[in-house]
């Protein structure tokens, strides 16, 4: 069964569509569209992918995502795996920085500071050392005090 397979069993669990022939008329597509795509024999127009976003109240380009995913060769559907999970993960770090990161840093440098950290992990590119960062400010900072007597 396709990840978007998958997803469309979600969303008629989400909404309370008991049957297919019900979805297939939210949607406005034929019984034996529907039907086939059940089966992953065919994948949704992007249109469809639009419908069926607006339906489950979710994100169009997730759905869009998932359909170009089934749509790629075999060879390529890893490519489209580590996207979704970027994508995802992008996700949970935006509502971290927006929910989360005010209430538990004291200060909104180290919570960019973590933020930026996290976004390099995400994303596999190299996360400049920040704690290295904020020791040479610290060390420059005291160097420029007078001293004490």
């Amino acid at each position: 069964m396709s990840d978007l397979v998958k997803y469309l069993v979600g969303v008629k669990a989400k909404t309370g569509i008991k049957s297919d022939n019900e979805l297939a008329r939210r949607l406005k597509i034929t019984s034996a569209g529907i039907s086939t795509i059940m089966r992953g024999r065919v994948v949704p127009s992007d249109k469809t992918c639009l419908r069926i976003a607006e339906l489950a109240g979710d994100d169009p380009e997730m759905v869009l995502l998932l359909a170009n995913k089934s749509r790629a060769p075999e060879q390529s559907k890893p490519y489209w795996d580590s996207i979704l999970r970027k994508v995802a993960a992008a996700s949970l770090v935006i509502l971290f920085i927006l929910v989360v990161a005010p209430a538990v840093f004291p200060s909104p440098a180290q919570g960019a500071d973590f933020t930026v950290y996290i976004l390099c992990q995400v994303f596999g590119a190299h996360s400049p050392n920040v704690m290295t960062s904020r020791r040479r400010r610290r060390r420059r900072l005291k160097s420029s005090l007078p001293k004490a007597a």
